[in-house]
């Protein structure tokens, strides 16, 4: 059995393979390209894939301003581009991880990541650059699933995570060369061994100075108000669970509370914390009725009572910060782990776009329902999968529009001058 680099190549399969099966004389296997089938004992092979929705995401970024746009990591096929239509160009390789968009250039300058906080940039929205973008980090103990991100109000500022935190000294994005310093304490506290690499990072989007951003990592939080000069612990403590945290979000109207999901079972997983600065910080329960992991959480930057929550089992939503929830039926959005919920925070995009990025059942992409301040808009309860958004036209109504598709129409655009000019049409 042979493979390659190409998400659906002609006579080959994808990397990575998960599964071999025979039906009758046909053999089939299962990789991180989706499904294949031989029908000469592995002589040939011939994907199975077509429009199937099966990319296994992690992280994505959103355009400031353009709402048909986006990037996104996925698990052994790089980093794509979203164009806006349902194909999918592929920018870098690897194990795609965290992105960022600029706000200043968001059309050609793009921060992008593989596997342990491997960091590289285009200026052009094309090509990758041959500069060390990640050359100041020490990797030793950066985990496999590393995570970065750029503050929403300037280019000026990075954080990227190993088990400490690392702070860009200058503009990542468009210097010549970017430099990084130690930001935070480390989290590690059982060397020579590693633990507690930094799974969550997130700024206070109200915080225009960039100074406001917590980190996670195992089950640790630490928080600074003043760029990294001094820090908060503010877990573990009760009644938080010994576990994993999975991600953070700041209310977007206020820098001082902050919400957080954890991994495992048999615990509370989503807590929300009013005061970060308080001299002890206090935690909630707010979690939902459903004993997994939860992954991801985003909140709706006009009306902070909105809150999307991604789990193991799909995503859910509550209109009252957590008082109540309502899970999204699997027949809208499939009842599979979702690592990543995007919320565009610029007010130049009416309506706010919503994209859920699924791990093994593609992205989908919404808008909010409604657009008035104060008013409520979380849209719950009309989710469509996306291929139904093309099949059927009725639904086209429907909260979720269906824009975003799996990859296995990723390519390298000098791979293959047909379907170039198919994924330009």
């Amino acid at each position: 059995m042979t493979a390659c680099s190409e998400p659906a190549p002609p006579n080959r399969t994808h990397v990575d393979t998960w599964e071999l099966r025979w039906l009758g004389t046909t053999l089939l296997v299962t990789n991180d390209g989706g499904i294949f089938r031989s029908l000469d004992r592995g002589g040939t092979w011939q994907s199975l894939n077509g429009d199937l929705p099966i990319a296994q995401f992690y992280w994505g970024s959103l355009h400031p301003t353009n709402s048909n746009f986006g990037l996104a990591g996925v698990q052994d096929n790089g980093t794509p581009i979203w164009p806006g239509n349902r194909i999918w160009w592929q920018l870098w390789g690897g194990d795609g991880m965290s992105n960022a968009i600029s706000i200043v250039n968001p059309d050609t300058h793009w921060l992008v990541s593989s596997s342990s906080q491997g960091i590289v940039r285009t200026r052009d929205g094309a090509h990758i650059e041959n500069v060390d973008v990640d050359l100041d980090i020490d990797h030793t103990c950066a985990p496999f699933f590393s995570r970065f991100v750029s503050c929403p109000s300037s280019d000026q500022v990075v954080i990227a995570g190993t088990t400490k935190l690392w702070r860009s000294t200058n503009n990542a994005f468009t210097d010549a060369q970017p430099h990084w310093i130690v930001n935070s304490p480390d989290l590690n506290d059982c060397p020579p061994g590693c633990c507690n690499g930094i799974r969550a990072i997130e700024f206070a989007p109200s915080d225009t100075t960039c100074s406001t951003y917590a980190i996670a990592g195992g089950p640790k939080i630490l928080a600074t108000t003043n760029g990294g000069a001094n820090w908060f612990t503010l877990a573990r403590r009760d009644p938080l669970p010994d576990a994993a945290v999975t991600d953070l979000a700041f209310d977007p109207q206020d820098a001082r509370k902050l919400y957080a999901t954890f991994s495992g079972i048999d615990h509370g997983h989503v807590y929300f914390c009013k005061d970060i600065t308080a001299a002890s910080p206090t935690w909630s329960d707010i979690s939902p009725p459903i004993n997994t992991s939860h992954n991801a959480i985003a909140i709706d930057p006009r009306q902070s009572s909105n809150l999307y929550v991604g789990t193991d089992l799909g995503v859910l939503t509550s209109t009252n910060a957590g008082g109540s929830w309502t899970a999204v039926p699997s027949s809208q959005i499939p009842s599979v782990p979702v690592w990543d919920i995007q919320v565009s925070r610029y007010t130049n995009l009416i309506p706010n776009q919503v994209v859920v990025f699924t791990y093994g059942r593609g992205a989908y992409s919404g808008t909010l329902s409604s657009f008035r301040i104060g008013e409520n808009h979380a849209g719950i309860g009309n989710w469509v999968h996306a291929e139904n958004a093309y099949s059927n036209a009725s639904l086209r109504r429907s909260w979720w529009s269906g824009d975003l598709y799996s990859w296995l129409r990723t390519l390298w655009a000098a791979t293959s001058p047909e379907l170039s000019a198919r994924a330009r049409n």
